[in-house]
């Protein structure tokens, strides 16, 4: 879900005729260019667990839950900032004019989708699914019994006749 809702403009803008009248999106990956660092990440950590003990399985799910926590919190601040700064930089790459004053000139249409939102609640179940990892114990594994050898009585006492 992540990585859905990080791919999915959380932008969409229209240019003004003089600057080419072309219509493009913002995603979440120009917004906060560490979500793929992030998502790689987990993969990672998910790779590790299958070939760990249970205990460093849930310590990384448990580091991970924290990092995401702070990122979540990252982009609950700063998704307004972080929006302008693309579409700055975006204007810029097409426009060639630098600054708030390249924005004001050629874009036409800016059009927020709140789907950051989404993306939003996909940290929170994120988070909320590495921390029940983290704090959860495996099975309990009964440790074995040790095989009793049956020892017949009678061959028992027959043999010290």
């Amino acid at each position: 879900m992540l990585a859905i809702f990080a791919g999915v403009n959380w932008i969409e803008l229209a240019f003004a005729p003089e600057a080419g009248a072309q219509e493009f999106g913002i995603s979440g990956f120009q917004v906060f260019p560490i979500i793929s660092a992030l998502l790689l990440l987990q993969v990672a950590a998910i790779l590790v667990s299958f070939l760990t003990p249970e205990i460093v399985g849930r310590a990384i799910a448990g580091l991970l839950g924290l990092i995401m926590l702070v990122h979540g919190v990252y982009v609950a601040i700063g998704v307004e900032s972080g929006t302008q700064a693309a579409i700055g930089a975006k204007v810029t790459e097409i426009t060639g004019v630098a600054g708030f004053a390249g924005q004001e000139g050629f874009v036409a249409f800016s059009g927020n989708t709140y789907l950051w939102v989404g993306y939003l609640l996909a940290i929170i179940l994120n988070v909320a699914v590495l921390f029940v990892r983290a704090l959860s114990r495996g099975p309990e594994l009964e440790p074995r019994k040790p095989k009793e050898s049956f020892v017949d009585e009678q061959d028992l006492w027959e043999a010290q006749n």
